[in-house]
């Protein structure tokens, strides 16, 4: 009798050491087939292990490229410090509590990696584990639970379906050295790929007014580039969105810490405190913004750049020189004086008929030079023919010369006077700060720093003469009125200028500096550690490159305009014929009427000068001989 509980201790021994053996024969099996399964995938794949006497080289006998970092307690370390540029996959051995550690000193790493995790726990602790942030945040793992020391049970996490926005389910079993995968579920891999469907699930947006990326018409009704690209990403992955305004209206909020409390609000909060799933309004992708939220890729980039007033028109009693560059009508005039000298000689042909001396010969060969460029061969009651070659090959010349300067002269004038001349437009800041206007920014959203800490002498000028708005609209009115250069989201400022700012004949009140600043890029906004951040990342990358984002954009310009003509009231009396063609008006023609009144009044000044000469050659000689 006493040695019964001897013989059981030994059978009790026996079963232990055969449960261990079966166990580390069926985790040797699974390993096997985890590495066969694994070997397609491309990148390093990293073995972490609890347990500092497993054999890695026992455990992955057909990994390629493997690393084994075996952890202490506190599972620190750079674990994959020699493989940041590429992707990697990380199978774990260990319990689902020191994976979690684990997983937080991996929290910064790439979410995309796979994770493949063996561990032997409670059906509690897989359940709590699995919905655990950074096991949610990871799309792609899978968690092996080793039943009874002879299967594993796998399990891993679907997202949005049948209106839950993660569940944990079983993947399937491996049983007697096979693998068999649940039917229901319809996957044949370790890491199937999710978020495929959403099942129509309705997706949170915080957005506001913000055209023309958001565009509110009503409490129901939202349009605009963000709003047609986050619904364009739903239809493809099959959810619906519902947008609603920050409930604190506070616009984009911020976020602030202070003593180690966090006050976020506005939009920030909303996706702060995990209110929403998406967040946008032209939100650019900053380091500040990814620290406290994720981004999608960016499907717009947009610049920072001056709003300036609309260049002027040059004024009308210069149109009548328009057509010409000063330097051409220089050169018109010299050909005009030089011409003199041969009308002189031409005129001198006819000398023995008509000599009158030297006065007349310079008054003749004017009006024969002027006869030229007005195209009127006969200018007196003489009509000169030219008996000479020479002569007929200059007047020849000379008239086609003038020919094509006149055909020129009224064909451009006609141009000048139906779109009128303007002075050229401020295009960059040299152009800024010599035109005399102020200039600045919002006082908020960092925009005063953007020139803060450049070296460049003209950027620096720039910075230190901002004076500063509240609003954006602020921003543009006081640019409407004529003395202001507003700098904004190159975006927001065409878009604006083409829905108020530009009247039924596509003229502008304000125009936009060519040379643009601090690029940046502008993406979607969703919770930190948002799961389907991977998924909507495709469908953008998708519309991107098909041209969708930028047709948009153009398009929400294109028709803010054509309704703004629309309603627009012109200003001012325009001369119409009845078939609607314009027609010439004084305010057209002053420049004419300009120099003729200018004429008048030199003739006037030598007419009353010439009389008060005669005067006073009168008085000197009282007898006039006849």
């Amino acid at each position: 009798m006493k040695k019964l509980p001897i013989i059981l201790l030994l059978g009790c021994m026996v079963m232990n050491k055969c449960k261990a053996c079966s166990q580390e024969r069926i985790t040797k099996s699974f390993m096997e087939y985890a590495s066969r399964e694994l070997s397609s995938v491309v990148g390093v794949k990293i073995f972490v292990t609890d347990n500092q006497d497993c054999p890695p080289s026992a455990s992955l006998p057909k990994l390629e490229n493997r690393a084994l970092f075996t952890l202490d307690g506190a599972l620190t370390g750079d674990l994959a410090g020699s493989f940041k540029k590429q992707k990697k996959t990380y199978i774990l051995q260990m319990t689902t509590h020191n994976a979690e550690k684990l997983l937080g000193v991996l929290e910064n790493e790439d979410l995309t990696s796979a994770y493949l995790l063996l561990s032997e726990d409670s059906e509690e602790d897989i359940e709590r584990f699995m919905r655990l942030a950074v096991v949610t945040s990871r799309t792609k793992f899978t968690l092996a639970n080793l039943r009874k020391g002879i299967y594993y049970d796998l399990y891993l996490n679907l997202y949005y379906t049948k209106g839950e926005e993660i569940t944990t389910v079983k993947l399937g079993s491996y049983l007697r050295d096979k693998m068999y995968f649940s039917k229901i579920l319809e996957f044949d891999s370790l890491f199937p790929k999710k978020m495929q469907n959403f099942d129509e699930h309705l997706m949170s947006v915080s957005a506001f007014h913000y055209p023309p990326k958001v565009s509110q018409y009503n409490k129901t009704h939202w349009g605009g580039v963000e709003i047609k690209l986050i619904t364009e990403v739903g239809k493809s992955l099959n959810f619906r969105v519902d947008v609603q305004p920050p409930a604190d209206n506070a616009k984009w909020g911020s976020y602030r810490e202070n003593n180690g409390s966090v006050s976020a609000t506005g939009l920030t909060g909303d996706l702060y405190y995990g209110r929403k799933n998406f967040g946008f309004c032209n939100l650019f992708i900053t380091q500040d913004r990814l620290e406290i939220m994720d981004m999608t890729i960016p499907y717009h980039i947009d610049r920072a750049c001056f709003a300036v007033p609309a260049a002027k028109e040059v004024p009308h009693y210069f149109a009548i020189i328009a057509p010409y560059h000063f330097i051409v009508w220089l050169l018109i005039i010299s050909t005009f004086i030089f011409f003199l000298t041969p009308g002189m000689l031409l005129f001198r042909e006819h000398k023995s008929k008509h000599d009158h001396g030297i006065p007349t010969l310079i008054n003749s060969g004017f009006w024969e030079m002027y006869g030229t460029f007005t195209g009127s061969m006969k200018t007196s009651k003489h009509t000169f023919r030219h008996k000479k070659n020479s002569s007929r090959i200059f007047l020849g010349s000379s008239f086609l010369y003038v020919l094509v300067i006149t055909w020129a002269y009224r064909e451009s004038i006609k141009a000048v006077l139906t779109v009128p001349s303007k002075y050229p437009d401020l295009n960059n800041l040299r152009d800024l700060l010599s035109s005399g206007l102020s200039w600045g920014v919002r006082d908020s959203g960092g925009w005063p720093n953007w020139f803060k800490d450049s070296t460049d002498e003209l950027s620096r000028k720039v910075y230190f003469g901002f004076t500063y708005v509240k609003t954006f609209d602020e921003g543009v009115s006081k640019v409407a009125e004529g003395n202001y250069a507003f700098m904004n989201s190159e975006a927001a400022l065409r878009y604006l200028i083409s829905a108020k700012y530009t009247n039924q004949f596509r003229e502008k009140q304000m125009h936009i500096a060519t040379q643009c600043y601090v690029p940046f890029r502008i993406g979607l906004a969703m919770p930190k550690g948002a799961p389907y951040k991977t998924t909507v990342d495709n469908q953008i990358r998708k519309l991107v490159e098909g041209g969708f984002t930028d047709l948009w954009l153009r398009n929400t310009n294109e028709e803010a305009e054509i309704n703004n003509r629309k309603t627009f009231s012109e200003k001012g009396e325009i001369v119409t014929t009845n078939n609607g063609f314009r027609l010439l008006s004084l305010y057209d023609l002053q420049g004419v009427f300009v120099i003729f009144g200018f004429g008048i009044g030199l003739s006037t000044l030598a007419l009353l000068g010439e009389n008060a000469t005669r005067r006073r050659y009168k008085r000197r000689q009282p007898e006039e001989i006849y």
